[in-house]
């Protein structure tokens, strides 16, 4: 039977298990290496100068890359979140940087949509003139159909979003606990 890991392999066989597996020959045995061919100095490595992004926000997330926001819960997450896909929208400067502007796709699955329906309100206030029609599209669970992976894919297709959030990301994938690697 393939193990996929040493903690299952001691979970299912044993500590002296992974001893012998450890000492055998097809365990991974790293080779003693000159690490100055694999490092540069810090000051040497921040004078070369690198590729030159196409920025989404200023300095901060690139266009077509992607980015993970995780914190502890309660903590403005998701209202970060909304101001960040606001300002996308908008082409309002986030957290004093420049933007580039564009059509947004928000997936609210996390949190009540009535609570979701308040926040967007009050955030709109803010704004100093209307959104265009459609610039900003939102998903909440009360309206997720079962296959939401394809829904985004074909939406993302269709309409090439700027900007797309997913609050979040385990629910959209059906985690109940991201913790749990069988799961994952």
């Amino acid at each position: 039977k393939h193990t996929s890991d040493v903690n299952d392999m001691a979970r299912e066989q044993g500590i002296a298990a992974v001893k012998k597996h450890l000492a055998g020959d097809k365990c991974y045995k790293p080779q003693r290496a000159d690490l100055s061919v694999y490092t540069t100095d810090i000051y040497t490595f921040s004078e070369t100068a690198g590729p030159d992004f196409d920025w989404l926000v200023e300095g901060m997330l690139i266009t077509g890359g992607s980015s993970n926001l995780a914190a502890v819960p309660r903590c403005g997450k998701t209202t970060l979140s909304m101001q960040l896909a606001l300002s996308a929208a908008s082409g309002q400067p986030f957290l004093g940087r420049k933007i580039k502007q564009g059509n947004v796709l928000y997936i609210s699955i996390d949190e009540s949509p009535n609570i979701s329906r308040g926040r967007w309100k009050r955030l709109l206030t803010t704004l100093p003139a209307k959104l265009p029609e459609g610039r900003l599209r939102i998903i909440t669970k009360e309206r997720a159909p079962k296959d939401l992976v394809s829904l985004v894919g074909a939406y993302c297709q269709k309409y090439k979003p700027t900007l797309l959030i997913i609050d979040t990301l385990q629910k959209l994938l059906g985690f109940e606990n991201s913790s749990d690697y069988s799961e994952v």
